[in-house]
């Protein structure tokens, strides 16, 4: 049965990957409200939504393969000697006006004393190598990351290296769990498998399913919990190749979120959520998209059996409403309704306005939230804290 399909490129833009990137920064905004709850007011703050909050933090590399594909698409053509200079100028003026902006705003709702060193560092995107990133604004973390990847595609774009080749050595690398090291190309692999899709995908459709593009948003939310709770994410972090390398790093201080290699367990999801938003299509894709529910289904057998044979099952409240997600995930994906296509057809259309919106939504929203912790009201008075 037809359903109703989703236009790939409008105007010379992936509207439909922008509805990914549209979401993916709403979520991070929407588990920041939770995690930072007590930075304004804990009490206005319902238990659903600490609930239904997803992971932000994956999110981020979901980022991470979209700028990778999106930069192998924008430089279809091998960087040249000439281009390099025009290549890093488009990179900075998609991305450093709004950052300096956010990193003025950051300061002007301040509550710690930061020095000049630690100010300038962050101004000039090194955070994370040499000084924290501000705490009133820490998701700018990842934005050292994007631009190291920028730096790293024009080597790689100038001397015609082979993706691939490139994706299992970052994959290598990322496992020897070296310190410093293993955290930059545990996003390098999330970013390069995102170019390795752009790259070696070669047949486009025109037009996608609504249906499967919501599936996949829905897939996004309850992949954390099915994931983790079985121990799969700890599992991956097992294979760490423990090299003596790791001491040359020992005495170095690394500000990264980006620390556990269990994460890379992500990237086969991650990258099949980038290569549907984008259009591309696998020969082989309803195969790939069963194995990979292989763990997920496993995750649910693992807890059920755990209930029936009354061991302890942290919040199973938060993994009951991941379950939800992963049941409506798996109907929109298989499902050829009318309604359900009607239904995504919103879904992604507000994604898409969202994704118009994302950098800058990513980029300032906790230096709202703690602006907003600095302001009560008293006898309908407004107070600056």
């Amino acid at each position: 049965p037809n359903q109703m399909q989703a236009t790939v490129v409008k105007k010379g833009i992936n509207t439909n990957l922008e509805a990914l990137r549209g979401y993916a920064a709403l979520f991070v905004v929407f588990n920041h409200i939770e995690a930072l709850r007590l930075a304004f007011d804990a009490r206005y703050l319902p238990k659903a939504v600490v609930m239904l909050a997803p992971n932000g933090h994956l999110c981020v590399l979901v980022f991470f393969g979209l700028s990778g594909y999106v930069s192998s698409i924008s430089n279809q053509q091998n960087i040249k000697r000439g281009d390099i200079g025009n290549y890093i100028k488009k990179r900075l003026v998609r991305i450093y006006p709004i950052y300096l902006i956010a990193l003025a705003v950051t300061l002007l709702i301040a509550i710690n004393h930061y020095t000049g060193w630690v100010i300038a560092a962050n101004f000039l995107m090194l955070q994370v190598l040499l000084v924290p990133p501000f705490i009133e604004n820490g998701p700018t973390w990842s934005l050292h990351y994007e631009v190291i990847y920028y730096l790293l595609f024009i080597p790689i774009s100038f001397f015609r290296v082979n993706g691939l080749w490139i994706l299992l050595v970052s994959f290598i690398l990322a496992l020897m769990n070296i310190p410093v090291v293993s955290s930059y190309f545990i996003g390098f692999t999330f970013w390069i498998g995102g170019l390795c899709i752009a790259q070696y995908v070669g047949k486009k459709n025109e037009q996608v399913s609504f249906n499967r593009l919501a599936a996949m948003l829905f897939l996004l939310l309850a992949i954390d919990q099915l994931i983790s709770r079985p121990g799969l994410y700890a599992a991956v972090s097992q294979l760490s190749l423990h090299l003596p390398l790791g001491g040359l790093f020992k005495n170095v201080t690394f500000y990264s979120p980006l620390t556990n290699i269990g994460e890379l367990i992500y990237v086969p999801y991650f990258l099949f959520f980038v290569l549907v938003f984008s259009g591309r299509k696998l020969r082989y894709e309803r195969t790939i998209f069963i194995i990979l529910q292989a763990p997920l289904l496993y995750s649910l057998m693992f807890t059920v059996y755990g209930i029936i044979s009354h061991r302890p099952q942290p919040s199973l409240a938060a993994y009951f409403i991941s379950v939800t997600y992963y049941a409506i995930s798996m109907l929109l994906w298989w499902a050829a309704l009318d309604l359900t296509s009607h239904i995504s057809r919103r879904i992604i259309n507000v994604g898409t306005w969202l994704g118009g919106l994302s950098y800058a939504m990513y980029i300032i929203h906790v230096p709202i939230l703690y602006a907003l912790g600095r302001v009560t009201f008293i006898n309908n008075s407004l107070v600056l804290n």
